[in-house]
C-alpha cells in the first residue's frame, strides 16, 4: 500500500473498508507511519466498516426531535423471531417450521434485497408460495417498525436517499473492496453530487511466484506453510507474513494445534495466548466456541434444572470456576469426588437438588462443600419463588432481562466464575473477552425495548443465539505471521504470503439466497449469479489477494481425507503448468541432528504395591502393554459417557443378578429338573419382582421404571437359558457363586470374582462367567490370549483354596475340567466352552477336538500367565495392541498415538 497516500488522510476523509480486520491493520499501519515522523499525539483517520459508515451518518444527519432507534442486530433477531413464531402458530402449514433456521434465511433475504435494490414487486411476480409468504413477513415487520418508530440499519440509505442529506467529508475511499452491491454503488453516487470525490484503492504490486507445491494431505501442506514461515521469519525478524487458509474456519482447531507445535511445541494454549505469539488469527470464533464462555452458559444451564451428567463433569473440571466456598485442595478432591459420585450414579441427567442428595449422604461428603451445595440450592429456590409469583400475577412465569441478568451474575459469582484462568493479571486477550462478554449482557438489556418479561427458557435462547453469533476477534499486538482466510487477507501489505488449499475445489460455488431466485440478482448485475462472471469475479479476487505480497507460494493438497480415493488437480484460476508434488519431509531439514529414543518401560512393581484391577490387568498387558500401565500402574480412567435408558451394564447386571439369586434358590440341576414348565416360571416371575422391588443396583428412577417394561423379555430370556442348563449331560451341583478372592502371580497380586463353580457329579470342577453379549472361546488360545480372565480363574482355583464363598468352602484343591462364557442372549443361548469331553455337551466329534485342544492350551497358561506378569512388574508399557480391534474403544489413543505409529510403521 502507498503509504503517502495513507499520511494524506485527514478528518475529511472517509476510507470504507470490507472487514473490521482490515479497519485495525489500517489503523495500526496509520500508527507506525506517525511514530516515523516523531510524533507522539495524532488524530486517527476515519477508516470504518460499510455498516459503521452509514450509522454514523444517519445519526449526523438525523433531526433533534426525532424519536426514531436504530435497531442492533439481537433486537432485529428478536424482532424476526417472534414475527415468524407467530405465523407458525396461525398458519397450521407453517407449523414444522424451523423457527431459527427460517430467522437467519429471512433476515438474509431482507439484507439483500436492500443491498441489491430488488423491487419487491418482481420478487411477487414470481406467483410461488415461498416468495408470497416472505412479502408477508417483510410486510409485517416494516408495521412493526412503522408502529414502534423503529429503524432496521439496512433501511438506512433508503431514509438518506428521502431527505437532502448532508456530508460533512471531501474524500470518500473504497479500499480492496471487489464486490459493491447496488446499494453502496448508488449511495456513492450521490455522495459524488454532493462534491466529495470518491476514488477505489487497492494495494498492487509485482508480486512474484516462489513456487506452486502440491502436498500428500491438508495436515502436510498446513505443517510445511508454518515450517517455511519460521524459516523466512528465523532469517528476517521483519518479515511480514501472511497464510492464507481458505477453510480455516472449519479447520480453526486443527491450524491452531499445528501452528502451536511448529514455534511452541512445549507450550500449553494458555501459556501461548498469556505469552505472546508470533503469529495470530485474523479469523474470530464465535463466543459460544470458547471455553470460559461455554463454562458460563452450562452453569447457567443448571438453573433450569437437570443437565447432562457429561456437561456438569465439564463444568466441575473446567479451570474458569472456583473453589466451591473452599480451600484449593480440599475444592479438588470435593470437584474429584463429586464426578465419581456422577460416573457411580450411572444417571443419564442430574439436576442440583440430585446432585446435593447423592453429595450430602456420600462418604465423600464436606461440611464446607455442602453448605456451598446448599447455597446454590436457595439461590435456585429463590428464584422458582419468583416464578411462581410473576406467574401467579400475570400469565407467565417470567421476569425482566435486566433481573435475569442480576440472577446470573449472583449465579455465575457464587461458583466463582471467572474468563481467566488463573488469580494472577488478567491477559489482555482475558479482559477483552469480559469486556465483550459485558457488551452481551448489554444488548440483553436492549431487548427490553421489544419486550418487557421473558421467561427462563426463552432467555437462555436468546443468549445462546447471540453467543452463537458473536464473533470474537481480541486486539493483539502486531505480529510478524498472520493467518487468515482469503477475502480476510486482501488489502494487508506482506512481504511473503502462502496461500494454501489451491485446488480443483477452489473456489467453491456461491451459494446466492434461500429465498430470492438467481436471476432476480443476474438482473441486478450480481456476480454469483452467473458461472462466467463468477468465475471472473473469483480470478480478480485472488489476483487483488496476490498484489498485497511482494512475494507469494501457491499450494494444495492432492488428497481429500473425506474421500482418500479421489485425487485433485489444481484450481482453474491458475495454470496447470509448475506445480509440482513436494514430500513433508524434504521441507524440514533440521538444522540439527536428533537423536531417537524410545521409551518403552516405566518403573518397576514394588514389592507389596497395591495394583486394582484385578484380572483386568492380565487381560490387559495381553492385549496392549502400554494399556495396562496407562489403567493399572498410572490410575488413568476414562470419563464413560452415560446413555439414556437400560445400557448394556444395567442389563448385565440385571441377569447377572438373577442367576445368581435362582442358583441361590435351586442349587442343582437335579432341583431344577424337578420344577415344572410352570413352576419354573412362576419362580423366575419371583426373582424379577424381588431384583425390582429391593433395585439391588441401585438404578436411578427412571431406569426402575423401564426395568418395569424389561419384565417379559427377562422371563423368557432366564427361561431360554435354563433349559439349556437342563440339557447339560452331567449332573451338576453349584458349589460357589460370587466367589471372592485374593492371588499373587509372580509378584502381580490380583482380587478375583468368579461367577459360578460348578461341581459335577464325579468331583470335577468347571468354571463359568455370565456374558450378555457375544464371546468366543478362540479368545483363549494362542500366544497371546484376548480374554485370559477365565484361563486365570482355572488356575486360581486350582492352585490355592477358595477364601470366600457364598457356599460351603471346599477344604481341597479342586481339579478344574473346564471353562465357559454363559452366552445368554436372547434367541441364541450357547455355552462358550473349552473342556473335556461331554461337559457341556453330549460327546461328539466336536467336544473331543475341543477336549484335546482344552489339555493343549490349559497345559501352557501358567507360563503365559507368568510372563504376562514379569512384564507388568517390571513396567513394559510398550504400545503392541494384539489386533487393531483392541484400539477400536480404547481411551488412551491420544497417549499411546498408535495411529501415527502405523503411519510412521
Amino acid at each position: 500500500m502507498d503509504k503517502d497516500w495513507l499520511l494524506s488522510l485527514d478528518q475529511k476523509s472517509i476510507v470504507v473498508v470490507p472487514t473490521n480486520s482490515l479497519v485495525n491493520h489500517l489503523t495500526e499501519q496509520y500508527a507506525a507511519s506517525q511514530l516515523e515522523l516523531g510524533k507522539s499525539v495524532w488524530l486517527s483517520p476515519n477508516i470504518v466498516v460499510w455498516s459503521t459508515f452509514l450509522k454514523d451518518l444517519w445519526l449526523s444527519n438525523r433531526s433533534a426531535n426525532s424519536t426514531s432507534q436504530l435497531l442492533s442486530s439481537t433486537q432485529s433477531n428478536l424482532l424476526w423471531t417472534k414475527i415468524i413464531e407467530h405465523s407458525a402458530r396461525q398458519d397450521q402449514a407453517l407449523v414444522l417450521l424451523n423457527v431459527p433456521q427460517t430467522v437467519r434465511a429471512v433476515r438474509a433475504s431482507w439484507q439483500k434485497l436492500h443491498d441489491w435494490r430488488i423491487d419487491e414487486s418482481r420478487l411477487a411476480a414470481e406467483f410461488a408460495v415461498d416468495h408470497q409468504q416472505l412479502l408477508l413477513w417483510f410486510n409485517e415487520y416494516r408495521q412493526v417498525l412503522s408502529a414502534r418508530s423503529l429503524i432496521d440499519p439496512v433501511q438506512i440509505p433508503s431514509l438518506l436517499l428521502e431527505q437532502n442529506f448532508e456530508v460533512d467529508f471531501k474524500h470518500f475511499y473504497w479500499f480492496s473492496y471487489d464486490l459493491i452491491t447496488q446499494g453502496q454503488k448508488h449511495l456513492s453516487e450521490i455522495i459524488e453530487e454532493r462534491g466529495v470525490s470518491v476514488d477505489f484503492i487497492r494495494p498492487s504490486a509485482p508480486a512474484q511466484c516462489l513456487d506452486k507445491r502440491i502436498y500428500s494431505d491438508e495436515r502436510s501442506e498446513i505443517k510445511s506453510v508454518f515450517d517455511n514461515a519460521r524459516r523466512r521469519l528465523e532469517c528476517n525478524s521483519t518479515e511480514r507474513i501472511a497464510i492464507i487458509i481458505p477453510d480455516l474456519q472449519h479447520r480453526y482447531r486443527q491450524v491452531q494445534d499445528i501452528a502451536r507445535d511448529v514455534f511452541y511445541p512445549n507450550w500449553s494454549p494458555l501459556e501461548v495466548r498469556q505469552n505472546g505469539s508470533a503469529y495470530r488469527f485474523s479469523l474470530g470464533q464465535a463466543l459460544l466456541e470458547l471455553a470460559p464462555i461455554n463454562t458460563a452458559l452450562s452453569l447457567i444451564d443448571l438453573l433450569n434444572g437437570a443437565v447432562k451428567v457429561s456437561d456438569l463433569n465439564l463444568v466441575l473440571s473446567s479451570i474458569y470456576i472456583g473453589d466451591l466456598g473452599v480451600d484449593t485442595e480440599l475444592s479438588n478432591n470435593a470437584k474429584k469426588n463429586i464426578m465419581t459420585l456422577l460416573a457411580d450414579s450411572r444417571v443419564h441427567r442430574f439436576s442440583l437438588s440430585q446432585l446435593f442428595e447423592v453429595y450430602a449422604s456420600s462418604e465423600y461428603k464436606s461440611g464446607q462443600v455442602v453448605d456451598f451445595l446448599q447455597r446454590a440450592l436457595n439461590l435456585q429456590s429463590d428464584l422458582q419463588q419468583q416464578l411462581t409469583e410473576s406467574k401467579q400475577a400475570g400469565k407467565y412465569a417470567s421476569l425482566s432481562f435486566s433481573k435475569w441478568l442480576e440472577i446470573f451474575d449472583e449465579w455465575l459469582a457464587l461458583w466463582g466464575w471467572s474468563v481467566a484462568a488463573t488469580e494472577d493479571q488478567p491477559s489482555s486477550h482475558e479482559f477483552q473477552l469480559q469486556q465483550r462478554w459485558n457488551s452481551v449482557k448489554q444488548e440483553l438489556v436492549g431487548l427490553s425495548l421489544l419486550q418487557k418479561t421473558v421467561g427462563l427458557k426463552r432467555m437462555l435462547d436468546l443468549l445462546k443465539t447471540i453467543l452463537r453469533e458473536t464473533v470474537f476477534l481480541p486486539k493483539a499486538s502486531a505480529t510478524p505471521i498472520i493467518v487468515s482466510g482469503s477475502l480476510e487477507a486482501i488489502g494487508r501489505k506482506v512481504d511473503c504470503m502462502f496461500v494454501t488449499g489451491m485446488h480443483q475445489d477452489f473456489p467453491k460455488p456461491a451459494t446466492l439466497d434461500a429465498f430470492i431466485p438467481k436471476k432476480i440478482f443476474a438482473e441486478q448485475g450480481h456476480p454469483h449469479a452467473s458461472v462466467e462472471k463468477d468465475f471472473d469475479y473469483q480470478k480478480s479476487v485472488i489476483q487483488n489477494l496476490l498484489a498485497c505480497a511482494n512475494e507469494y507460494w501457491l499450494s494444495y493438497a492432492k488428497v481429500d481425507m473425506t474421500s482418500p480415493d479421489l485425487e485433485r488437480t489444481a484450481s482453474a484460476l491458475f495454470d496447470e503448468q509448475g506445480w509440482r508434488v513436494c514430500e513433508l519431509e524434504n521441507d524440514m531439514q533440521a538444522d540439527i541432528e536428533l537423536e531417537a529414543y524410545e521409551d518403552t518401560n516405566g518403573p518397576s512393581l514394588d514389592q507389596g504395591e497395591n495394583v486394582k484391577g484385578g484380572a483386568k490387568i492380565f487381560e490387559n498387558q495381553s492385549n496392549c502393554a502400554f494399556r495396562a500401565f496407562a489403567s493399572h500402574r498410572l490410575g488413568l480412567r476414562s470419563k464413560r459417557e452415560i446413555e439414556f435408558g437400560l445400557d448394556a451394564l444395567d442389563r448385565g447386571n440385571i441377569v447377572h443378578y438373577l442367576l445368581d439369586t435362582l442358583w441361590g434358590e435351586l442349587k442343582s440341576q437335579d432341583n431344577l429338573s424337578n420344577q415344572s414348565e410352570t413352576q419354573l416360571h412362576a419362580i423366575i416371575e419371583r426373582h424379577i419382582d424381588q431384583a425390582i422391588s429391593t433395585n439391588p443396583f441401585s438404578l436411578a428412577e427412571e431406569k426402575q421404571t423401564l426395568l418395569l417394561h424389561e419384565r417379559r423379555r427377562l422371563r423368557e430370556l432366564i427361561f431360554e437359558w435354563m433349559q439349556l442348563e437342563l440339557a447339560r449331560p452331567i449332573a451338576f451341583k453349584v458349589e460357589a457363586r460370587e466367589l471372592i478372592g485374593r492371588d499373587e502371580l509372580a509378584g502381580v497380586p490380583y482380587r478375583y470374582i468368579i461367577d459360578r463353580v460348578d461341581k459335577l457329579d464325579d468331583g470335577r470342577r468347571v468354571v463359568i462367567d455370565y456374558k450378555t453379549g457375544d464371546v468366543d472361546r478362540n479368545d483363549w488360545i494362542g500366544e497371546r490370549i484376548k480374554s485370559p480372565q477365565l484361563p486365570l480363574y482355572a488356575l486360581t482355583l486350582e492352585q490355592q483354596k477358595i477364601e470366600q464363598s457364598k457356599t460351603d468352602t471346599p477344604k481341597t484343591n479342586p481339579q478344574v475340567a473346564g471353562i465357559s462364557f454363559a452366552k445368554i442372549k436372547r434367541w441364541s443361548c450357547a455355552y462358550q466352552d473349552l473342556a473335556e469331553d461331554g461337559i457341556f455337551h453330549k460327546s461328539s466329534s466336536h467336544t473331543k477336538k475341543r477336549a484335546d485342544l482344552w489339555l493343549q492350551e490349559s497345559s501352557g497358561w501358567r507360563n503365559k500367565f507368568e510372563v504376562l506378569a514379569q512384564e507388568f512388574g517390571a513396567g513394559v508399557a510398550k504400545v503392541n495392541p494384539i489386533e487393531p480391534a483392541s484400539c477400536q474403544y480404547c481411551e488412551f489413543d491420544a497417549l499411546c498415538r498408535v495411529d501415527q505409529l502405523r503411519e510412521s510403521s
